[in-house]
C-alpha cells in the first residue's frame, strides 16, 4: 500500500499516514484498457490480447477469464451482474450471460475497430471506433446498425447522460451529439482550434454539463468543459505534459482524469481547480471507475490496477504548504475552536474552500470579507487545507486542528 508521511511543521511536530492509491496484482502484463463494476465486491477489467480479468473481492484477488479471442479489448461494461459486453480490434463485440464465465461473439456488421460500449438500458447499447464508425442496438446485441455520423475522425468514446441525449466524441476536436436516442447525430464545435484537439474520454454530470480528456496534437492534455449542453466549451486549467486519457466524476464536484505516466488530477470544485495526485506508477493509466464517493479502480500499461479507498487522497505539494500564502494568512494554528483566515488580496469573485487530507471537501462558501472566522470545533484532529480562488489564482495554506 502506497503511504505518505506528512511532516507537520507548522507550530508543532506531528507526522500522519495516509494511503492513497493501492496497486494491485492483476496476474498479467497486458495493456488494461477498461474497468467496470457491477457492485462493491464485483468488477471486471478488459485490455490487450483477448484479456479479461475479474474480482469478486473489491480487486483483492483477480481471476483470469477466457474470452475466445487475442484480439485488443477497448471497452467493456454490463447491464446486470451477469450480463456484459466487451467490444474491440476489427469490429469484435462479445456478450456474456453467465457473469463472464463464458463469452460469444456477436455480428457487429464492421471490420473497424471498436473502443467504447456503453448500454443506457438492458437492450439498448452504442458502440463506436475508428473511421467514424457508430453502432447502435435495440435488442440486447443481436443485432447491431451503423448511423451515420458525418465524419471519418476515428471516434474513441461514448457516453449517454441520459437514455435520449449523447455524446461521442474523437480525434481532431470531434464532438458529436443526439438527442433522439442515437437515430441522428449532430457535429459540435468545441473552438477554432479543434483540429488541434485529441478528445479520449467523455462524461457528463447531466444533459447540459460534461467535461471532454485529451490534450493537443502537439502532445500535451487538457480537459474541457461544457455547461449548454456543447454549445460552448471552455479550457480548463487542467494543462499537463501528458495525455489524459480517461475522465470521471462520482458527483457533480468531484472529478478525476487519468493519462500517461501514472498522471492522477482531480477536482473537488466542477472543474475549476485541478490537483495533481501523488503517482503511485510511472505506467500509463487507462481508464478509471467509481463504485462509491470514496472507492475507485484504475488500470493500465503492464496490467496495471490501481485502487483508493480514500477518494484518491490529497494533493501532490501539500507538505511544502504553511500557514500563509500570497492571498491568505491562518491562525490561530494549530486550534482547537476558531480559525481565522485573512485574505488581504480579496475580490468580490473570490471562494474559500476547506478540505481534508484525503482531498474532500469540508466547506465552501463565497467571501466577501478580507477576514473570515471558521469554528472547527467539530472537525476530527488532523491537517486541513485551505484553498482561496480569486480572479482565477489560486492561494493555499493549511493548519491543524487539536
Amino acid at each position: 500500500m502506497r503511504k505518505l508521511v506528512l511532516s507537520l511543521l507548522i507550530l508543532i511536530n506531528s507526522t500522519f499516514a495516509f494511503s492513497q492509491w493501492t496497486v494491485l496484482t492483476s496476474g498479467t502484463k497486458h495493456y488494461l484498457t477498461s474497468v467496470y463494476f457491477t457492485d462493491a465486491n464485483t468488477g471486471f477489467v478488459a485490455g490487450d490480447s483477448g484479456t479479461i480479468l475479474k474480482t469478486i473481492n473489491g480487486g483483492n484477488t483477480w481471476s483470469s477469464l477466457t474470452s475466445g479471442t487475442k484480439n485488443y479489448l477497448g471497452s467493456i461494461c454490463f447491464t446486470s451482474k451477469d450480463t456484459g459486453y466487451t467490444a474491440g480490434v476489427g469490429g469484435l463485440i462479445l456478450k456474456t450471460v453467465n457473469g463472464g464465465t463464458t463469452w460469444f461473439s456477436l455480428t457487429s456488421g464492421t471490420v473497424n475497430n471498436l473502443v467504447s460500449i456503453v448500454f443506457v438500458s438492458p437492450n439498448s447499447g452504442f458502440a463506436v471506433g475508428d473511421s467514424g464508425t457508430l453502432l447502435k442496438t435495440s435488442d440486447a446485441g443481436t443485432t447491431w446498425t451503423a448511423y451515420p455520423t458525418g465524419t471519418t475522425n476515428d471516434l474513441t468514446s461514448v457516453y449517454f447522460p441520459n437514455p435520449n441525449t449523447g455524446y461521442a466524441v474523437g480525434l481532431y476536436g470531434t464532438i458529436l451529439k443526439t438527442i433522439d436516442e442515437g437515430v441522428t447525430w449532430t457535429a459540435l464545435s468545441p473552438g477554432i482550434y479543434a483540429s488541434d484537439y485529441v478528445f479520449l474520454s467523455d462524461y457528463f454530470i447531466n444533459a447540459d454539463t460534461g467535461y471532454i480528456a485529451g490534450g493537443f496534437v502537439a502532445g500535451y492534455g487538457n480537459i474541457w468543459k461544457t455547461t449548454d449542453g456543447g454549445g460552448t466549451w471552455t479550457t480548463e486549467p487542467a494543462a499537463t505534459n501528458f495525455y489524459l486519457y480517461s475522465i470521471y466524476f462520482p458527483n457533480a464536484d468531484t472529478g478525476f482524469a487519468v493519462g500517461e505516466a501514472g498522471t492522477l488530477r482531480k477536482s473537488f470544485n466542477g472543474g475549476t481547480v485541478w490537483d495533481t495526485l501523488p503517482n503511485a506508477t510511472l505506467n500509463d493509466l487507462h481508464a478509471i471507475f467509481f463504485t462509491s464517493a470514496g472507492t475507485a479502480y484504475v488500470v493500465g500499461e503492464l496490467g496495471t490496477i490501481l485502487r483508493t479507498s480514500n477518494g484518491g487522497g490529497y494533493p501532490q505539494g501539500i507538505n511544502d504548504l504553511s500557514g500563509t500564502s500570497k492571498l491568505l494568512i491562518i491562525y490561530p494554528n494549530p486550534s482547537s475552536g476558531i480559525v481565522t483566515i485573512e485574505t488581504p488580496s480579496l475580490s468580490a469573485q473570490s471562494q474559500l474552500t476547506i478540505l481534508n487530507v484525503e482531498g474532500q471537501s469540508i466547506l465552501t462558501q463565497q467571501v466577501t470579507q478580507s477576514r473570515t472566522l471558521i469554528d472547527v470545533s467539530n472537525l476530527p484532529n488532523g491537517v486541513y487545507i485551505v484553498r482561496i480562488v480569486s480572479d482565477g489564482i489560486t492561494g493555499e495554506g493549511k493548519f491543524v486542528k487539536k
